[in-house]
């Protein structure tokens, strides 16, 4: 199938299109719709043949413009092809904007050979400017690429402002970002949504691949994120040997775990094992950090330069981890007195805990929670933060203090 002009494909319920491939190449456009967003809506089954996306470009041919508003999407690469985008070497020498959006339905895509599941095809392949704004979205990379973003060498443009994605990255290449060796640039931005991204070995869950001379771009604005990086990488910033690059959190429930290999280890944000950490600057969220072998939490990856910490006026952070007494599902939290210059707006805790960068005159006394239940902080004998307790167990305590 090859699409020419301006194309609208509506899928009619339980209507099933198997094909060798959705040829879309630049200059033409694709919008997909399904009659409804239950079990019956229509698929597409599309397996490319060889240096083709399953669906998008050909063999140095730049991807079209794809929009997918619903239906069930199967797209398998072929070799060199990501499931959605660009086939070999599809360059962008003039740099034409070309933009897959995901508005919703279910979409499953898996790249061929070098090749992301949903981006860049092999050798250095343009991946166009991905959105995704609903839907379910399942991105698996071929050998040597990122799931969602870079194909092999290339870079990557994701944002991901809402729906359920799933992205993970094959050796070498990040589960969102770039693949190894990687000579373009990579911007990742994330709004909303339930975003969990697995880097492939020496890969960062989201951010690099390994041995990357390119610094990444990070922004996280809202949104349930988990970022777990493969070995020696970092859970967002750098791969193996790679810089974290330029990472701004403002808002969300982020986990970020780095991978480790033995003690070589990534930052959990941060560079990967032997790399720079990253620029971090953080206003808000709710961030769990947790570092791979000897790397730090937050900063260089282990036998790597440390990073920087701050907040967006350059101040320096103090990390506090409020663990809420008796709290074991997540649950959003509602005000923190003692915090007024943080953003946690729609956080949820992660395991019961909070773990929240404010500047040194702020400290969090009690928090409230979505579902009103209030808890103060307690503190040892010598005045170090302790369990935050419910209410009632704190006036209890108070009674039996006196």
């Amino acid at each position: 199938i090859k699409v020419n002009g301006t194309v609208h494909l509506i899928l009619k319920d339980n209507a099933v299109l198997t094909t060798t491939g959705i040829t879309l190449e630049n200059g033409n456009s694709l919008t997909i719709y399904a009659q409804s967003e239950e079990d019956a809506m229509g698929k597409i089954n599309a397996t490319a043949g060889e240096y083709a996306a399953a669906i998008g470009g050909t063999s140095y041919k730049l991807c079209g413009d794809l929009t997918v508003n619903g239906g069930h999407i199967v797209a398998v690469g072929g070799y060199s092809g990501a499931g959605i985008g660009g086939g070999y070497a599809s360059y962008n020498d003039d740099g034409t904007a070309v933009f897959i959006t995901i508005n919703g339905g279910l979409v499953e895509a898996t790249g061929g050979s070098y090749a992301a599941g949903i981006g860049g095809g092999s050798d250095d392949s343009d991946s166009g400017t991905i959105i995704i704004n609903g839907g379910t979205v399942i991105a698996t990379a071929g050998l040597y690429a990122a799931g969602i973003g870079a194909g092999e060498q290339g870079g990557a443009n994701v944002t991901i402002n809402g729906g359920v994605v799933t992205a993970t990255g094959s050796s070498g290449c990040a589960g969102i970002g770039g693949a190894d060796l990687a000579r373009e640039n990579i911007d990742i931005t994330i709004t909303g949504g339930v975003v969990t991204a697995t880097g492939g070995s020496g890969g960062a869950g989201i951010g690099t691949g390994t041995d990357n001379y390119i610094h990444p771009t990070i922004t996280i604005t809202g949104g349930v994120v988990t970022a777990t990086g493969g070995n020696r990488a970092a859970g967002i910033g750098g791969g193996n040997d790679s810089s974290g690059g330029t990472i701004v959190i403002s808002n969300g429930t982020i986990k970020a775990t780095g991978g480790t290999y033995n003690k070589d280890g990534g930052a959990g944000i941060g560079g990967g094992f032997e790399g720079k950490g990253a620029a971090v600057t953080i206003s808000g969220g709710n961030i769990k950090a947790v570092a791979g072998g000897d790397a730090e939490a937050i900063g260089g990856g282990a036998e790597g330069r440390a990073g920087t910490i701050q907040n967006a006026d350059g101040e320096s952070l103090v990390l506090y981890h409020i663990v809420l007494g008796g709290v074991t599902e997540p649950i959003g939290i509602k005000d923190i007195e003692g915090v007024e210059n943080y953003n946690y707006t729609g956080v949820e805790t992660i395991d019961g805990t909070l773990s929240i960068y404010v500047t040194e005159d702020e400290k969090p006394l009690s928090v409230t929670t979505a579902d009103n239940e209030v808890y103060y902080a307690t503190t040892d004998e010598n005045g170090n933060l302790g369990k935050f307790i419910p209410v009632h167990e704190h006036r209890y305590t108070n009674v039996c203090d006196t």
